[in-house]
């Protein structure tokens, strides 16, 4: 209905910070706008899944911070499935799962703890930069 979906607007554009770049077109967005955006459009309509590709690309560190803090917290409320493709290990860390991929190639599919005991390292980061050398 319009009333409920107004409200979800209303409340992802507040979550989002929109309200600035609501009446702006693409063109005059920012990459890191126009990742918030993309986001609130993919979660409008409760997916049950959520794909996202370098979805903090171009944001400020604050920004990042608070995206992931968000769609985690999405994925908790709603038991969403997220796969979120990224290159920053800092958001691979707050996963469930993590697949390292090197060449195209599944080179780790564990718990961040798991792979981070395979390979004997102390960090994923450097779990990560030992599986990709």
């Amino acid at each position: 209905d319009v009333k409920n979906l107004k409200k979800k607007i209303e409340f992802l554009s507040e979550k989002l910070r929109l309200g600035e770049i609501i009446n702006k077109i693409t063109g005059e967005l920012s990459s890191g706008q126009k990742n918030r955006v993309s986001l609130a459009k993919s979660i409008i309509n409760d997916p049950s899944v959520l794909l996202l590709d370098e979805p903090t690309v171009g944001l400020d560190p604050q920004s990042r911070r608070d995206l992931l803090e968000y769609v985690l917290k999405l994925k908790n409320e709603r038991k969403m499935s997220v796969l979120w493709a990224t290159h920053l290990v800092d958001e691979a860390e707050k996963s469930d799962k993590v697949i390292i991929l090197n060449k195209g190639k599944i080179i780790q599919n564990n718990v961040p703890d798991k792979i981070i005991s395979d390979t004997n390292t102390k960090t994923l980061h450097d779990a990560f930069v030992s599986q990709t050398k």
